[in-house]
């Protein structure tokens, strides 16, 4: 960190966020790479953090509206996102041979298919609503105010950045317990099943813990003479096994909502085939539950 300025480090770290969401706004925008939408949304939630972390360095209240419209980007990209996600499993999705899965399968295909390009749509027509251009400009303008000090701060010299420095960074220890103490209680709980929805929540909830403590690990690295590299990796590991639990969940949840539609409209064939899907997956959920025991 250049002459100890925690200030310009904060100023940068949420600069570098910005830059990474609006160097992807464009092809999140148009949907044709799943994994532009995919960036933004991450730097949107890595920027959250960002501010939060550094909240010392901004305007209180100026500080919560920006966050707010940050959250708001997040928001737009949720479902979308989501669609992508259900949309990539099912394409991975192997249906046996068995006339039955098979035409299930492209049937299940084409509405997610469908569903996906309504949500991208609606997804443009949000962002036209929100003026990407003016958040960017008033995001980056933000940014730059963690490093206004008082009226005589062209007076201070490096010693007084460094007293700085040494003042945060005792924050940073207690911000990062203050992440991990979620995590870490999870240990006491019962190992969650493969079949109860509460525990799918539950893991859903350590999967969102788990990735707020990685992004905070990964700003505060630099400051701590990345001495959390090790930490980082773990925490991106976990966060990995529960991203995919939690997509397969997402998407049992979208198919079971199909099956008792076509049940209702009696389409008994279609809705038997949705079912064995269902259980196909849950078993390729289920499998993945020893990863994240604690024991």
């Amino acid at each position: 960190m250049k002459n100890n300025d925690i200030r310009r480090f904060a100023s940068d770290s949420a600069l570098n966020f910005i830059g990474i969401m609006f160097d992807n706004a464009e092809g999140a925008r148009e949907g044709e790479n799943i994994e532009a939408l995919h960036d933004m949304r991450v730097a949107s939630r890595r920027l959250r953090e960002c501010f939060q972390i550094f909240q010392s360095f901004y305007a209180t209240k100026k500080l919560a509206k920006i966050v707010s419209r940050v959250k708001e980007v997040t928001r737009i990209l949720g479902i979308p996102r989501e669609m992508d996600v259900n949309v990539s499993l099912l394409k991975t999705y192997k249906p046996r041979r068995s006339l039955l899965l098979r035409t299930t399968y492209e049937y299940l295909r084409e509405i997610f298919e469908f569903e996906q390009r309504r949500h991208h749509k609606k997804m443009r027509k949000d962002f036209d609503k929100l003026d990407l251009r003016t958040l960017e400009s008033d995001l980056i303008q933000f940014a730059k105010t963690a490093l206004t000090k008082s009226p005589n701060s062209h007076l201070l010299a490096d010693t007084d950045q460094h007293a700085e420095l040494e003042a945060f960074l005792p924050q940073t220890i207690q911000i990062l317990r203050e992440k991990a103490a979620p995590i870490l209680a999870f240990q006491s709980f019962p190992f969650p099943s493969a079949s109860q929805a509460s525990d799918d929540e539950a893991l859903h909830r350590l999967r969102i813990q788990v990735k707020k403590f990685r992004y905070c690990l990964e700003i505060l690295n630099p400051l701590h003479a990345s001495r959390f590299e090790k930490g980082i990796e773990l925490a991106k590991e976990l966060q990995e096994v529960l991203g995919k639990i939690h997509d397969l969940v997402v998407l049992t949840g979208r198919l079971n909502i199909h099956r008792v539609h076509l049940m209702e409209r009696s389409r008994a064939y279609l809705t038997r085939g949705c079912q064995q899907i269902v259980g196909d997956l849950g078993e390729l959920k289920a499998s993945l539950l020893p990863r994240v025991d604690p024991a």
